[in-house]
C-alpha cells in the first residue's frame, strides 16, 4: 500500500453540519457560517463581540477543527432585539451563509450528523 500526504493545504479537510432545521421564528439567531482556519470558540467570541451581546449569548452545537473549512451553526440570544446587519459583519475566514430566527437555544450534539470532505494527495 502506498502513503497519501494528508492535510496539505487548509481546503483538503472539510466538515459541514447537518440536521439544525430552524422554525424560522423566535427569540434565538441561528447563523450558518463558513469558517476557515478559525476555531470555534473563537469565532464564538468574535461573534459576540461584533453583535454585542455576552459571549454566553452565543451557542454552538459541535467543535470544529481550525485547520480545515467548516460550516457549522452558531446560534444568538437576541430576545426582543431586531437581527443584526449581517452585511456588515466581518471577521476574517468567517462568512455568514444564512441568519434565521429559531425559538430554542442551538445546544452541544444537537446536529444528526457531519458531513466530511479528505483531500489525499500524492
Amino acid at each position: 500500500m502506498g502513503v497519501a500526504d494528508y492535510r496539505c493545504a487548509l481546503g483538503d479537510f472539510r466538515v459541514s453540519e447537518y440536521g439544525v432545521e430552524p422554525s424560522g421564528t423566535g427569540e434565538h439567531l441561528l447563523l450558518r457560517v463558513r469558517k476557515a482556519g478559525q476555531n470555534t470558540r473563537w469565532v464564538a467570541k468574535r461573534l459576540a463581540e461584533v453583535i454585542g451581546v455576552p459571549y454566553r449569548a452565543v451557542s454552538y452545537a459541535g467543535l470544529k477543527d481550525r485547520h480545515a473549512i467548516t460550516e457549522q451553526w452558531f446560534g444568538v440570544h437576541l430576545p426582543g432585539c431586531p437581527d443584526p446587519d449581517m452585511n456588515a459583519f466581518s471577521i476574517e475566514g468567517v462568512k455568514v451563509l444564512m441568519a434565521v430566527r429559531h425559538d430554542r437555544k442551538l445546544r452541544p450534539g444537537q446536529l444528526s450528523y457531519n458531513y466530511f470532505e479528505i483531500l489525499l494527495r500524492n
